[in-house]
């Protein structure tokens, strides 16, 4: 379930990644039509737990915008308990137009068995359509598929600041 209110969407439910090899959606939210002006910052914090892995199998996952990925963490064998959690910033520098001049900067944690490692992120200006929806969406990649890769989407705030 989703619930959006003013200028925040919420997954409420945990979305789970399991047995596939294809990139999967854990959460989406769509920022609509003209909504990043010049000025104009969301802040999308998200948190995915591993629950299970079939033995050495890699997870990845990744933030993107408008079908563009932002950031992915590296491949990781994660294990239960194990978790990965994002924040990241998306400014919006100029008003909307097919080609808005959009940046975005972020860290990232990921804890493998117990190890926890933080990666910042500063994403070169890129241009984007903001004149149209945009998703915002949090993604997962399984290196293998088995009904013991299990990894759940436990929350995907987006905010406007």
């Amino acid at each position: 379930m989703i619930v959006s209110h003013r200028n925040r969407c919420l997954v409420v439910v945990s979305n789970t990644i399991t047995n596939t090899t294809t990139e999967t959606t854990f959460a989406k939210h769509t920022i609509p039509a003209n909504t990043l002006k010049a000025g104009t910052i969301l802040r999308v914090r998200a948190s995915v737990r591993v629950t299970g892995n079939a033995g050495s199998d890699t997870l990845v996952i990744k933030i993107r915008l408008g079908g563009v990925t932002l950031y992915a963490t590296s491949a990781a064998a994660m294990v239960a308990n194990d978790v990965a959690i994002f924040d990241f910033l998306i400014v919006s520098r100029a008003a909307p137009s097919a080609a808005s001049s959009v940046h975005s900067s972020g860290l990232t944690v990921v804890s493998v068995g117990g190890t926890h490692g933080v990666k910042a992120s500063c994403i070169a200006p890129a241009n984007y359509a903001t004149n149209g929806a945009l998703d915002v969406d949090l993604r997962g990649l399984w290196s293998a598929a088995s009904a013991s890769d299990i990894a759940i989407c436990e929350s995907f705030v987006v905010d406007r600041i």
